[in-house]
């Protein structure tokens, strides 16, 4: 009789435990499926409509320098018309035999001798490269982060001499890392993987910060060091990182054809990237 009870009573234990299991299991689903599910899609909505009210700003600007640049003869000269020379044709065909892919701009004097495209902006669509071309500016972009930094240094807001983890939380050695060893990449930070996904410009921080490894700290280039001075610059101005470089350079000094991802990826003359064979790096764009 008594093992009977204590099968039994084991028995509706166990029972008990499944169905506890099953329930929080089922809430668990329910909370992740209608809780988790649409916050994030929320966040990426959030972030999608910050990118396309940012690309009407910058189409905004754009036209207007495109309407002053009209008035100008000479600039409309600069950006618009093609001048050949016979020295223009010879850095030309120096191009060409070297398999140069892009656009090229070259003045002599205050006189244009070259302006015009090399090779395929979109290979597949069979679309060549021209003097209007957008390209990717790649690395060029962290000497814009470095001006933005050092025009913080000298209104006094920061010092080279910081240490990053005065701004940023959650680096290991950032009491020992300043911002002038990151400007020189001597900081010892390296990725241990690439971002997959469209985040904020506080969720890449995060996320760099979550994904670093720290290695000696002597010279490697390594684009993080500039992904985390950009959110130190967003941090002491209290500004995003795109309304900075568009205040800050791009309104300043007229350029008309620059802005920011993700707006590049819906004008019809960019170009689309390649990689080439190691043994002709010459074709890369």
């Amino acid at each position: 009789m008594a093992k009977h009870q204590a099968r039994n009573f084991r028995f509706k234990f166990l029972l008990a435990m499944l169905i506890g299991i099953l329930i929080g299991g089922l809430c668990s689903f329910a909370y992740y499926h209608f809780e988790i599910v649409p916050r994030k899609q929320q966040e990426v909505e959030k972030i999608r409509q910050k990118y396309e009210a940012e690309l009407v700003v910058q189409r905004a600007q754009a036209q207007r320098y495109k309407n002053a640049a009209k008035k100008d003869n000479s600039q409309e000269t600069a950006y618009q018309k093609e001048v050949s020379t016979t020295e223009g044709k010879t850095f030309e065909q120096q191009l060409e035999n070297k398999g140069f892919v892009g656009s090229a701009l070259i003045i002599k004097n205050g006189q244009i001798i070259l302006n015009k495209g090399f090779g395929y902006a979109d290979a597949n669509q069979g679309r060549k490269n021209g003097p209007q071309t957008l390209f990717q500016i790649g690395s060029i972009q962290k000497g814009l982060t470095a001006a933005l930094l050092m025009k913080l240094v000298e209104q006094g807001k920061v010092k080279l001499s910081d240490p990053v983890g005065k701004y940023l939380s959650g680096i290991r050695t950032g009491n020992q890392v300043t911002l002038r060893m990151m400007l020189d990449m001597r900081s010892g930070f390296r990725l241990s993987t690439l971002q997959n996904q469209v985040l904020s410009d506080d969720g890449i921080v995060r996320w760099s910060i979550e994904n670093m490894q720290y290695y000696p700290q002597e010279y490697s280039y390594q684009p993080v060091n500039f992904a985390l001075l950009a959110g130190v610059i967003e941090k002491v101005s209290g500004k995003s990182y795109n309304e900075l470089v568009q205040k800050e350079i791009i309104n300043k000094i007229g350029l008309y054809n620059t802005g920011f991802m993700p707006g590049l990826l819906k004008e019809p003359n960019r170009a689309i990237s390649y990689t080439a064979p190691v043994y002709n790096s010459s074709a890369t764009p």
